[in-house]
This record gives C-alpha cells, structure tokens and sequence, in this order.
C-alpha cells in the first residue's frame, strides 16, 4: 500500500501540517489526484499571504486559485507584513482579486493586515459582511482621517478588534501630534459607541488614549470579556468610572496605567469573574490591590506583577501581600514574578501552577528551587533567566520531578555547571524487577520451611517492589537480611548493570517532555553537562547555547547524536567570547539533525566557508543558517554556489545586514538552502 492509496481524509490531515507555500508550489505538483486534493476547502480555512506568494503568482493566477477556495477561506494574514522585512509590501493585486465578482468571500472571519487601501477599504467591507475580528497596525489607526472607523461601524457582527505595533511608524510635531491624538481618541470612541457586541479589545501602543474613550468602551461594549491596553501611560481612575458594577470582563491588560489601589479595588469589585489579571508597570499598584484580588475575584488563574518587556517592570509588591496571595489561590496556574519576591520560596505554596516566571530574582537560590520542585509537580513552562545564584543541582531535581515540563530558560545563569539528569522511573525500574525474581526464587526455594519470621511473604515481596529506589527494602518490616543476601544483591545488581546493554532490558527513564531549553550566555556550561542534555532530554525541539564558550565540538557531537529532533540550535557566541567551534560540528550536525530547519552560528578562525557549504549541502529540509562575523569576510559571492547541475547544492537566497552594539558591529548573513518559505 503505497500513499497514493491513503483515503483522502487521511491525505488531508497530512496536507493541514504543510505549510500552504509548499502545498502550492510543491504539493500540487506531484501529481494529478493531489492537485486536486491541494485545494480542498480544508487546507484554505488560513490563508497566510506574504511577499513570497505576490510575488510568484501573477493576478491572472491568484484569481484563478481564490475562485476555487474562496468559500472556504476563514481567516486571512498579512502577519509577516507587520515586520520590517515586508513594511513596503503592496497589498493591490490581493485586493484586486478578492473582490472580483466570481470571488465569493462571505464566509471570511477575520482579517489581520496592516494596513487597508481607502479605495478598497469600502467595498471590501461590504463584500466580507460576516466578518467577526479585525486586526490592523498601529501606524494605519492613528494617522487615518476617519474614514477607516466609520466604515467599520458597518459590521454588526464585529467582536474582537485589534491594533497591533506596525514596522514603522512618523513621528508628528508636538502641535499636529496633539491634535492627531485627539482626533485619534473622537474617532475611536464613536466606533465603540456603535459596535456594541465587541467581546475582545487589544490596543497595542495605547500611550495616546485617553480615559474618555475607555469609558465609551467600557459603558456601551456590555458583552467586553478581554481588554488589553499595552503602554496605556494616559490612563488613570478616571477611565474606569463607566465600569458596570456586574462586568463579564474575564481577561484584564493594564501595562502602564497610571491606575492606584483605588482603581484596581474598582476593577475587582466589578469584575469578579476575572481569570487573567496583569498590571505590570503600574507603579503606583501595591499590596492593597492583592488583598482585593484575593476577597472578590475568587476564580483567579494567571497573574503578572511584573515583566522585564515593559519600560518600568519593578512593582512595589512586597513579600507580605505575595504570601497573602498564595494562601488564598492555591489553584493559581500561571504567576510571572520578574524581579520579585525576596522570599522565593513563598511559590511553594501554589501547588497547581504550570506556567511560572522568576526571571531576575536575586534570592532565587539551588535550595529554594528545591523547594519549588517538589511542591509545583506540574508545571510546564519556567522561567529562571539571570538567576546569578543557580549552580545545578535545584535546575537537576526541577528537570526529574517536574514530569510535565516542557519549556526552561535558564539564560544568562552565569554560575550554571553542575547539570544531573539521571533518574529512573521511581514506580519501577528494571533492576527493581530483578530483585523481586531473585527474591521470589528464594522463597520458592525455602517454601518447605515453614517458620514464620524466615521466610518473605507477598506482601513483603509487594512493598519492596512499590519502594521509590532499589536502597531501601524492608525497612517497614521486621525482616532483616543476612550478610548473604546482602552478598546475592550485589552480584545480581553487578549482573544487572553489565546487562543493561542488552536490548531487551529496558533503558533508565529520559525526560521526553522537555521541548524548549535555553541556556545561553551560562559561561560555565560545558562538555559534560552537554551529553546530560544530550543523554536524557533527547525530544528537544529548540536548544538555544549561545555564548557558552566552555563547550566544544565534543559536546556538540554529543548534542547532535542526542537530540536529532531538534528544529532550532543556537551555537553562535556573545558578544565578548567566541566559542570555538570547528567544520567538525557542522558535518556532525548535518548528518544527525535531519530536522534542522535553523541555526545560529559565528565564523571563526577554525570555520571555514567549505563547512558552511558542506551542511547546507547535506540538510534535507530548508533550513535557514544565520552566520555571523566581526569582519567583511563573508560576501555573497563566496557563500552561493554556482553549480546548476541537479545533484549539487545552489543557495538561492541570501541576506546581509549589520548588528551595531558597544562591542562593535557584527556582520550577519541569513542563507536559506530553498525557495520555500520555511518560517511560514
């Protein structure tokens, strides 16, 4: 059965993984029957356009691919335009496309595009009548003259609205920028008062609204379930006096308001089926605001007191309210404390958490990791970036007792070299096994001697086998061994260990959950912790070792051979100290990580452009290679091959830009071994 023979649902689920790039220009194709399988209304319910697609596909094209999917299509991107690379994209052939007449786009949910022509902004409202949520990007909102607003007030339907930061955006005047601003707060309060069934509003940028426009919102948006308002420097108490006393607002953003404890008592009192909460930067928020937190929104599961992304991320929470909080949300779920507490060991006492950041804290110590790893087993995602105090033994006992952990950043832990991930399954290893058969010989064999204290019942042979480790049998019973079968338990565990490289005999457990591991700038990482990485966390996906200069091609070797599912390794270096990785890392790497779809590295003395080329040469997949170099050395010129024959490797993409900082300028490279786009 080969997979031409697959049932076309199964070819459809296997199709809804690829990337629509490939599916259109790879996929479609191979044959006849998939050809037609490419443009199924499954595979087109996202659409992600970018550069790439406008640029390969003429209109005559476009039209002819929109006419067959059309119906299908829900959601539509633009979202690799909000970045600098495509912040000049023309965005008119699209547009010319979707509103052809044969172009049927009323099924289309949402939208999410910088920027909208005034000329297509009208009739593409009016075409994609059920639209539900649009995102577009900060610059487009604020210098618009109106006219964009206006003609969202046609959308009855319209429930999520998004402004989001754009590439680039012209500073105004201070005279034309206060009139802009206030202009910009008119239009956009007079849209709220007519869309009344918005359930979702996120302003990114929001330093120019003013508390006027967040009481239109507030007081006519009665079904408001999310409110994010990012950089909200304008907004203070005042904002929040048009807040129904009885709000279903369940998810609250407040990233640099100048709110007190008045206003967040406020906010408590009337939302009391708040879920999320974060008042970072606000810093006039103290421990008053916990102690409402804690008596009026009981069903509280995710709380950021303070985030290093923001201007000012030092809150005024004191380790008095921190306690209060955790003996009252004993289910709380995610808690980001950057910077925060001095008493680390106060997040012992959250039991359910599964997302925590403590990222920046001082007092964050091997011993109160502990603490935090055997009472929070199930958390998932931890942040411990420049935890100075961390040596590796809190980071090892976090790794085997947290069963569920999949993300862990231990950036810029400079003091970072004892790693220890050896642990067995603690219900029952191999060896466990084998002393329960030898033990249960023994009692066959001495079954003809009844006396009762000699000989080992069930139940004993039961506990000794429910025991955590293989040290500590009978120490509930009144069974004593006798030097011989301390003798007998020493030769089976010697047996037992020269046999483990038997295949039949199960192998120690590994940490198959850990996916995402970020250690760079840990100048005392080296070889040795390495080949733990590599030997027990072989499920990586990303592992990020920048800077760790200590390491050398003999770990990376071991990285390789380890983790040959990794889709993104950074081996490139700080700022002050190369890591002097060799070609031998590259041709270990190309020939184990089959998967590699990116790497960071930095050109040195011991690398050569012939190694660069030898593991793009031997990638499978498209995989971009981000190199680096202090000097001019590397050009175009010497990175494309300029063989066209069909066996030999041709780099067909190429990109240069400098990185300015105070230790210099860097010169860096993106190579991309195909036309796909990989990042899509």
């Amino acid at each position: 059965m080969g997979i031409l023979d697959l049932p076309r649902e199964v070819l459809l689920m296997i199709f809804s993984y690829v990337p629509l790039y490939n599916i259109l220009f790879s996929v479609q194709q191979t044959c006849r029957a998939w050809n037609d399988l490419c443009f199924h209304h499954y595979l087109w319910r996202e659409v992600h356009y970018s550069k790439e697609f406008d640029e390969r596909l003429t209109k005559k094209k476009l039209l002819s691919i929109l006419k067959k999917v059309s119906k299908g299509v829900k959601h539509i991107s633009f979202e690799k335009a909000f970045q600098s690379e495509e912040n000049h994209f023309s965005f008119n052939k699209f547009f010319r496309c979707i509103l052809h007449e044969n172009v049927d786009m009323g099924n289309i949910a949402s939208l999410k595009i910088p920027s909208i022509p005034y000329k297509y902004l009208e009739p593409l409202v009016k075409k994609c009548s059920g639209l539900s949520s649009i995102e577009i990007g900060y610059k487009y909102a604020y210098c618009n003259d109106g006219i964009f607003f206006d003609t969202l007030k046609r959308l009855p339907n319209l429930k999520e609205f998004r402004i989001s930061k754009s590439a680039e955006f012209v500073p105004l005047n201070v005279n034309e920028d206060f009139s802009q601003q206030t202009m910009f707060n008119e239009f956009l309060a007079d849209m709220f008062s007519s869309l009344l069934e918005l359930e979702v509003v996120h302003i990114d940028s929001a330093n120019k609204l003013y508390d006027s426009t967040l009481c239109v919102l507030l007081s006519k948006c009665k079904n408001l379930r999310e409110l994010a308002l990012y950089e909200c420097i304008c907004i203070t108490n005042a904002g929040l006096e048009s807040l129904p006393d009885k709000s279903g607002i369940t998810s609250l953003h407040l990233i640099s308001a100048g709110i007190n404890d008045d206003g967040m008592e406020r906010i408590c009192r009337s939302c009391p089926d708040l879920r999320e909460v974060s008042f970072t930067g606000c810093r006039y928020v103290t421990d008053i605001s916990i102690v409402h937190l804690c008596i009026d929104c009981p069903n509280l599961e995710s709380l950021t007191v303070s985030d290093p992304d923001t201007a000012y991320h030092r809150s005024n929470m004191r380790d008095d309210g921190l306690e209060t909080l955790f003996q009252h949300y004993r289910s709380l779920r995610s808690l980001t404390l950057c910077n925060k507490p001095e008493r680390s060991d106060l997040v012992r006492s959250c039991t359910s958490l599964t997302e925590l950041d403590i990222s920046g804290c001082k007092s964050i110590t091997d011993e109160t990791l502990r603490v935090i790893a055997v009472c929070c087993t199930n958390l998932e995602s931890v942040n411990l970036s420049k935890c100075f105090r961390l040596r590796g033994g809190g980071v090892n006992l976090l790794v085997t007792s947290c069963k569920r952990l999949k993300t862990l950043n231990l950036t810029r832990c400079r003091f970072l070299n004892d790693l220890n991930f050896e642990a067995f399954d603690p219900k029952e290893t191999p060896f466990d096994r084998c002393i329960r058969r030898t033990l249960r010989e023994k009692l066959l064999k001495s079954s003809d001697k009844p006396s009762g204290d000699a000989i080992l019942t069930t139940n004993h042979l039961v506990q000794a086998a429910n025991v955590g480790t293989s040290t500590q049998y009978f120490e509930n019973t009144d069974y004593k061994p006798n030097e011989e079968s301390h003798a007998g338990r020493s030769t089976t565990k010697e047996n037992f260990s020269n046999s483990l490289k038997c295949s039949s005999i199960p192998s120690p457990r590994v940490h198959s959950e850990l996916r995402v591991l970020k250690m760079g700038i840990c100048s005392k990482l080296n070889d040795q912790c390495l080949r733990q990485i590599a030997t027990y966390c072989p499920e990586l996906r990303e592992l990020e070792i920048k800077g760790c200069y200590n390491t050398t091609d003999d770990g990376i070797s071991s990285i390789a051979r380890g983790c040959q599912r990794l889709r993104l390794l950074d081996i490139s270096t700080s700022y002050t100290k190369q890591m002097l990785l060799s070609d031998r890392s590259l041709v270990t790497i190309a020939t184990h990580c089959k998967n590699l779809r990116q790497l960071n590295i930095q050109k040195n003395d011991l690398m050569s452009l012939d190694g660069v080329r030898y593991f793009c040469d031997r990638c499978p997949l498209p995989i971009t290679v981000i190199l680096t170099s202090r000097c001019h050395d590397i050009q175009r010129t010497d990175i494309l091959s300029t063989d066209k024959s069909d066996n030999a490797f041709k780099m067909v993409k190429s990109n240069c830009f400098y990185d300015t900082s105070r230790f210099g300028n860097f010169h860096k490279v993106l190579l991309h071994n195909s036309n796909e786009d990989i990042f899509q």
